[in-house]
C-alpha cells in the first residue's frame, strides 16, 4: 500500500550500488522479484541493479511492522498481500485468507492458553525469522496445490492448512523451529 511505500528507503545511489557485495546485489534483485540470467560477474549485477533501482521491494520482502492487532488479522493481511503479489485468483485469495485467519484465531487462542503466552507474543514471534518465511512457504505450497487442483473453496483449503497452522503456532509458542522445518521438508505427494 501507499503508506508502506513511504516507509521504504530511497533507491540506492550509483556509489552505494558499486559498494554492494555480490550477495547484496543478488538479494536486491530477488527482493524485487527480478532475475538476471545474464549476470555472471559483479559488473553485470551492478549494471542490472542500477537499471532496476526504482523497482519496489515485494511486499513479502519488506520489513514487517508488528502491530497490536490480533495474530489472525496480521496474518490475514500477509496472506492477502502475498496473493496480490503472486496474482492469485480473487476467489482463492479470499477463501485462503479466511481459512488462515480462522485457523490462527482458533489455534492461537488455545496455544497461548496452553503455553501461558500472550497472543501478542505469539503474533510478534510468528512475524519474525525464521517463523515468518516458514509460514510463507506453507501458504505458497497451499496456493500451488490449490491452483493445480482448481480449489477455491474454504473446506478443502482448511483441511490442507489447519494442521500445518496448528503445528506452526505450536512451534512459535515454544519458540522451537525444528519440528516445523522437519515437517516442511517432508515431501507431500499432493504438493508434487
Amino acid at each position: 500500500s501507499a503508506e508502506d511505500a513511504d516507509d521504504l528507503p530511497p533507491p540506492p545511489t550509483d556509489q552505494q550500488i558499486k559498494k554492494m557485495k555480490i550477495k547484496e546485489l543478488k538479494a536486491f534483485i530477488s527482493d524485487r522479484g527480478l532475475s538476471c540470467d545474464d549476470c555472471f560477474e559483479k559488473g553485470d549485477f551492478v549494471k542490472f541493479v542500477k537499471k532496476n533501482r526504482e523497482v519496489p521491494v515485494l511486499p513479502s520482502k519488506r520489513p514487517r511492522k508488528i502491530s497490536k492487532e490480533p495474530i489472525q488479522d496480521q496474518w490475514k493481511k500477509v496472506v492477502l498481500e502475498l496473493c496480490t503479489e503472486l496474482k492469485v485468483d480473487e476467489k482463492l485469495a479470499k477463501s485462503l485468507s479466511k481459512v488462515v485467519s480462522g485457523s490462527f484465531e482458533m489455534h492461537g487462542r488455545r496455544i497461548s492458553k496452553q503455553l501461558h503466552k500472550e497472543q501478542h507474543q505469539l503474533a510478534k514471534t510468528s512475524l519474525e525469522d525464521p517463523f515468518y518465511p516458514a509460514m510463507l512457504k506453507i501458504v505458497k505450497q497451499t496456493i500451488n496445490w490449490a491452483q493445480k487442483k482448481g480449489v477455491t473453496k474454504q473446506d478443502p483449503l482448511r483441511k490442507k492448512l489447519d494442521d500445518k497452522i496448528k503445528m506452526f503456532l505450536t512451534a512459535v509458542g515454544a519458540d522451537n523451529v525444528n519440528p516445523m522445518y522437519e515437517k516442511l521438508n517432508e515431501k507431500d505427494e499432493e504438493e508434487l
